[in-house]
């Protein structure tokens, strides 16, 4: 990371460094819950919820031989030095209750109201650029943050009969906001190098969906077929997505726009013979964003003369999400025998994910479209009531395929005549073959 920031590290032979973090977390959680027993056609549940996390996080990079360094001042090398201590406080009552209106048709409405608070602080410094050793010694700088309000759920389902059911579900939903754990930037910015959050750069809110499903389930032929399908629409706001800090191109979190996600899911579980279970799953989704998102692609960009900076793109409505396969699905086959005081089963299953985006804008911002893959593995397993053996072969036909990246194609060069590589693929594991084995006791 030092060598990315272009202040001339890779001008000195057999340039080194190396960091250290130390993190203590505390959590207080608890919750309370209580469940109408009193039975008829009405039953509810009422509850509250609390949650506390704090987070102390002390980081330090050293560079060992640095001309730079004094060791009289500086005796452990230091070149950054930062700290941050956050606490997430969140807060919620709740409650539901389901109407049964017929023996086979139910209503069900539930609430839920949450209040949180967010709060980071922390300074950091630069020893190499004559500011102090520890950020301790610095003025601390911070923010706060929160934000309330209510989430609720409706649903109803009707069985026509007992192996026939048809439901509908309209929900709000919500994930909370919290510290960015960079340290927060100096007030004023001092000239030169700087890696640090802005004040809009420390924190980020909560993103909320609405969304939409309907299905049905079905159990055909005295229930030797198990049929399930549903299609939603959910809506996104104050979308929570990856970006970097102005200063230092840090990774954060930030709130990009809207964006919606919709598709469709099945499964189904055939039993042509109690011996054989042949089971399967498919998924299609579309998720793309729905309006532009100003400035939060940040791709490292080399001018002609060569002295390249971080600059911050904009995504665009219809950019695939990241990480989003728009087709899924599975398709698998068991044949279990008695034998002895157990069971032999035998099993085949083939896993497919379709392609993905590495992240918002991939084509415009050096990002990667991952191509889809097809997994098989088998197992054969015997199992009693005290003991179990398995033999199994994961990824058998040991397919070659990148899962996720690191960083986008922007971090690949050459600076100072120095390579620079921020850049990396994630593989599939290869073919394993093993042995499993468990005893109950």
């Amino acid at each position: 990371r030092l060598l990315d920031l272009d202040y001339g590290y890779e001008a000195f032979p057999a340039f080194s460094s190396w960091n250290e973090r130390v993190s203590r977390r505390k959590q207080v959680n608890q919750e309370v819950r209580l469940v109408s027993t009193h039975g008829g056609p009405f039953n509810w549940v009422l509850g509250g919820f609390y949650n506390e996390q704090r987070l102390q996080s002390d980081y330090a990079e050293h560079v060992p031989g640095h001309p730079w360094v004094d060791l009289a001042t500086n005796p452990n090398e230091l070149e950054y030095v930062s700290y941050t201590r956050s606490k997430v406080k969140e807060q919620a009552v709740f409650g539901e209750g389901t109407f049964h209106v017929t023996p086979e048709w139910q209503v069900t409405a539930g609430a839920r109201y949450f209040k949180y608070t967010s709060e980071i602080a922390g300074a950091q410094t630069l020893p190499l650029l004559g500011q102090p050793l520890s950020p301790y010694d610095k003025k601390i700088s911070g923010g706060k943050a929160g934000q309330d309000g209510w989430v609720w759920k409706f649903n109803s389902s009707y069985n026509f009969t007992r192996d026939l059911m048809v439901y509908a579900t309209y929900s709000k939903g919500y994930r909370i906001g919290g510290p960015n754990t960079v340290a927060p930037c100096d007030n004023p910015l001092p000239p030169g190098q700087n890696i640090c959050a802005l004040p809009d750069e420390l924190q980020y809110g909560p993103d909320s969906t609405k969304t939409i499903e309907v299905g049905f389930r079905a159990q055909l032929f005295d229930r030797k077929v198990t049929f399930n399908i549903d299609a939603y629409s959910t809506k996104w706001t104050g979308l929570q997505v990856a970006s970097a800090t102005v200063n230092g191109a840090t990774g954060i979190t930030v709130n990009g726009g809207r964006a919606v996600s919709k598709g469709i899911e099945t499964s189904f579980q055939i039993k042509p013979v109690p011996e054989l279970t042949i089971q399967g799953n498919y998924a299609y989704n579309d998720a793309h964003l729905t309006e532009d998102i100003p400035g939060i692609l940040t791709i490292r960009e080399v001018p002609n003369d060569y002295n390249f900076r971080f600059v911050q793109l904009d995504a665009l409505s219809g950019d695939r999400l990241p990480n989003s396969a728009k087709n899924s699905g599975s398709l698998g086959a068991t044949y279990t025998v008695p034998m002895g005081n157990g069971e032999l089963s035998a099993n085949w299953t083939a896993t497919y994910r379709g392609s993905i985006v590495s992240r918002l804008g991939w084509d415009r911002a050096y990002g990667d479209k991952l191509s889809g893959y097809v997994l098989h593995r088998a197992s054969l397993s015997y199992d009693t009531d005290k003991f179990g053996v398995s033999v199994f072969a994961n990824n058998i036909f040991d397919k070659y395929a990148v899962v996720s990246v690191g960083n986008d194609r922007s971090r690949i060069g050459v600076n100072d005549g120095v390579a620079v590589r921020y850049y990396s693929q994630t593989v599939l594991t290869p073919r394993v073959v093993g042995v499993e084995a468990h005893i109950k006791y």
